[in-house]
């Protein structure tokens, strides 16, 4: 199975749940313009929460998707001046890193099985008729 074959079930998955997954490809054409930033992970989900108070809410997370055969590893070079050229891998694993110091949720996956365990966990509430409110949760709601 490859990378591509793992994007297609998950999409297929969300779609199913009523998100709409779309791939984010960083691009750059020189002299015209460039789009996206390196690192950026492979897809964005997003979920709209219709609430008439509220209109456009949305539940969003990014996905990097990998080939459940896949080994890459660092391979960042240091050049004859001494400055260190990042590698791709690591571009990602930085790009995640402060994604989610701002509060993002950025998931890697190469399974479709690991995926919807992981997905459970966070957004299983969405597709149940009265959502589990946890204790922490459960505080927000309390009469002061």
């Amino acid at each position: 199975m490859l990378e591509k074959d793992v994007q297609k079930q998950i999409f297929d998955f969300l779609q199913l749940r009523g998100w709409r997954p779309f791939r984010t490809h960083p691009a750059y054409v020189a002299g015209q313009y460039s789009a996206g930033e390196p690192g950026c992970p492979d897809a964005q989900a997003i979920r709209y929460m219709p609430v008439e108070a509220a209109p456009a809410r949305c539940i969003m997370f990014w996905i990097e998707f990998k080939g459940p055969r896949d080994r890459r590893v660092c391979a960042c070079i240091v050049n004859l001046k001494g400055k260190k050229k990042i590698c791709k891998v690591c571009r990602q694993k930085n790009w995640h890193a402060r994604e989610r110091e701002r509060g993002a949720v950025v998931i890697q996956t190469s399974s479709l099985d690991a995926f919807a365990a992981w997905y459970e966990t966070q957004f299983g509430w969405l597709h149940r008729d009265r959502p589990v409110i946890h204790k922490p949760q459960a505080s927000l709601f309390e009469e002061q």
